[in-house]
């Protein structure tokens, strides 16, 4: 079985999405003999604690889930983008990212107003140095084209975590 390591903020608790989402994965790839190992990315990190942390599984590929404010409360994780740049110039490596949200925007008296540059290139640096780029929704795919210019974004809709009724009851007996 191949491994690969997913890099989430947290440990998905009942209803946490990214995490959530990240679990998911791990049962599709485990069906295509892929297992996951999870790597929690919390915000006492450092650049140089993540790239200790992924070279100890040698050159198996990363699978980063990125949202922002998961990884730094500010939702400007340069830690993160310092650490996957440590790491992927220690040889061949693969990263493949998957934007959960790209960067904030917002009104002059709003912090995300004054905080959305740097966010953007941080989002920027991750998906410049990504093997693969996907995202969810048409949006954030038109955000990260002026990011990571000539590089291919695949808008993939998410998967249900929470899978499908057996039996769908007709409109009028739902609730």
């Amino acid at each position: 079985m191949t491994l690969a390591i997913q890099i989430v903020p947290t440990l998905p608790p009942p209803d946490e999405g990214v995490g959530s989402f990240a679990t998911a994965l791990a049962e599709a790839l485990r069906s295509h003999s892929v297992e996951s190992r999870f790597l929690v990315a919390d915000r006492s990190r450092t650049a140089e604690a993540l790239q200790a942390a992924l070279e100890a599984d040698g050159a198996a590929p990363v699978l980063l889930h990125y949202a922002g404010y998961g990884y730094h409360p500010r939702g400007c994780p340069a830690w993160l983008a310092e650490g996957l740049r440590l790491w992927k110039q220690g040889g061949p490596r693969r990263l493949v990212t998957v934007f959960h949200e790209v960067y904030a925007t917002g009104r002059p008296w709003q912090s995300s107003f004054w905080l959305s540059p740097a966010q953007r290139r941080i989002a920027s640096r991750i998906a410049r140095m990504s093997d693969g780029i996907v995202t969810s929704l048409d949006l954030y795919g038109r955000l990260l084209q002026p990011l990571a210019p000539g590089r291919r974004i695949e808008v993939l809709p998410v998967f249900s975590t929470v899978g499908e009724l057996a039996e769908v009851p007709p409109l009028a007996g739902r609730e």
